[in-house]
């Protein structure tokens, strides 16, 4: 193996893409990658083979750094995918690699998330990955084999699939600690540099057939390609760098506005942004609620009601986009049940809520608290306290008396223009006689003075403050 590696990177082909994988890591990773210990996606495929040889000889020459190939046994191919584990175990025992292989039941982790083999394979092969990472301690950086042919395959299938400018970027050089050092180099190349040095790679007999759509785009469309430039793959990397840059410029646009207006900005100030923006700014407030991978479509569809103040529009994995009042927001659309707890005298944590409520018959009473970033307290001096205490999320047809009439808590919030899905958070102090306090607003009139004044203090963290935001 030693003298075929000498003749692998001393051919033009092989040296070509050994200064151009230098180039991407130096260009894309930390400065530190290779001294943080490197951990290679090893799959016995051509791709994976020219990255462990690259990396191995990285090291030869540059200086030793820690080197781990892994390779994961997706057991979908039975005897053809423990053939390429042995095949990756005996090369890697050629080239002094430490090698570690795990088996992962991708089929039944498909199965058991709803989701096709591909996706499941992928993420179990990443959590292998940072699971392992943990485990060592001595490797931070992730190598992955992702090629030039690779970006564009997934470019045209993104095109086609009508994605938007992040789809038609295509894969990424590097992702927080992956890089993809082969990014820039064609699969013929590789090819064509493992065949002339002599060098063995596994083939994966699924990849041969155009069943699938990427396999489809594969062997069917890129083919024909070179009938309209010589190098393909060397002109949509270059298309993709350009369209990176882009988005680059379009997603910070999206993340000053974000700051200056928060992730509940206003209907007026949404609407006066560029339609490029726009769409960034929704896409940050659904990631920012949990929901990942909203549409062109359920964008466009939000940005069709921009006419209206209040209306909402269904995403998916039960999340809504709702205007209340001008002011929007992500929300994941749960029924509410409400809530209600019992409440003593002394700091009572109340973590449906995110507040702690203070109860005292001394006005000077200190809570010692550290947790909750804004506190408001009330003396109760026009209820008198009848039994038990209880905090609970307002329920439809409450009402209570103070000012000398009797106030509905539909309208009160109404008039303060309190979004309806911040009204059951909002907390609802309640005694045998029912409603005496509603946090931000008045207390309950009895008609005559009681004879302790019973002091309340909300304490709030800076999201639950919804009394502080909307009861001035």
């Amino acid at each position: 193996m030693a003298n075929k590696l000498d003749k692998l990177f001393l051919t033009d082909i092989g040296r070509k893409i050994y200064d151009k994988a230098s180039e991407t890591v130096i260009k894309y990773a930390k400065s530190d990658f290779y001294k943080n210990g490197v951990l290679v996606g090893l799959s016995g495929g051509a791709d994976s083979v020219l990255l462990l040889l690259f990396l191995a000889e990285k090291r030869r020459l540059e200086g030793d750094f820690p080197l781990l190939a892994v390779h994961v046994n997706h057991m979908i191919r039975g005897n053809e995918a423990d053939r390429d584990e042995d095949f990756s175990r005996t090369l890697c025992e050629e080239v002094g690699v430490e090698f570690i292989s795990v088996k992962i039941d991708v089929p039944a982790l498909a199965a058991e998330r709803g989701i096709g083999f591909e996706l499941a394979a992928r993420d179990a092969r990443y959590s292998e990955f940072d699971r392992i990472i943990k485990e060592k301690g001595n490797i931070q950086s992730i190598a992955v084999a992702h090629n030039a042919t690779d970006n564009i395959e997934t470019v045209i299938f993104n095109l086609l699939r009508g994605s938007g400018l992040r789809g038609i970027c295509g894969i990424s050089p590097s992702r927080d600690n992956i890089v993809r050092p082969l990014i820039g180099v064609s699969k013929s190349d590789i090819i064509s540099a493992l065949t002339d040095a002599g060098i063995a790679y596994v083939t994966d007999s699924t990849n041969l057939s155009s069943e699938y759509s990427r396999n489809y785009i594969r062997n069917e469309i890129l083919p024909h390609l070179s009938h309209l430039t010589p190098d393909p793959e060397a002109h949509v990397t270059r298309a993709s760098e350009i369209m990176r840059s882009d988005l680059d410029y379009l997603s910070s646009v999206s993340a000053d506005f974000i700051e200056k207006n928060g992730y509940n900005p206003k209907l007026p100030e949404l609407r006066g942004l560029h339609p490029a923006v726009l769409s960034r700014v929704i896409t940050e407030m659904c990631e920012r609620a949990g929901l990942f991978g909203v549409e062109y479509t359920h964008i466009k569809s939000i940005e069709a009601l921009f006419n209206k103040e209040n209306f909402r529009v269904s995403l998916p994995s039960s999340y809504v986009f709702r205007a209340e009042y001008g002011v929007c927001g992500v929300y994941k659309d749960v029924n509410d049940d409400g809530f209600s707890r019992e409440l003593s005298i002394g700091l009572n944590e109340v973590p449906e809520l995110g507040i702690a409520i203070g109860l005292s018959y001394d006005n000077d009473t200190v809570f010692s608290t550290n947790v909750y970033k804004f506190s408001k307290k009330v003396i109760v001096k026009s209820a008198i306290i009848y039994g038990k205490l209880i905090v609970r999320s307002k329920i439809d047809g409450d009402c209570y008396r103070y000012g000398g009439n009797t106030h509905k808590l539909k309208k009160i919030f109404n008039d303060k223009k309190i979004p309806p899905s911040k009204r059951c958070e909002i907390p609802v102090l309640c005694d045998d006689n029912g409603i005496f306090l509603v946090a931000g607003f008045s207390c309950r009139d009895d008609g005559k003075i009681p004879e302790r004044a019973l002091t309340v203090t909300f304490f709030y963290n800076e999201e639950a403050a919804i009394c502080c935001l909307y009861n001035k």
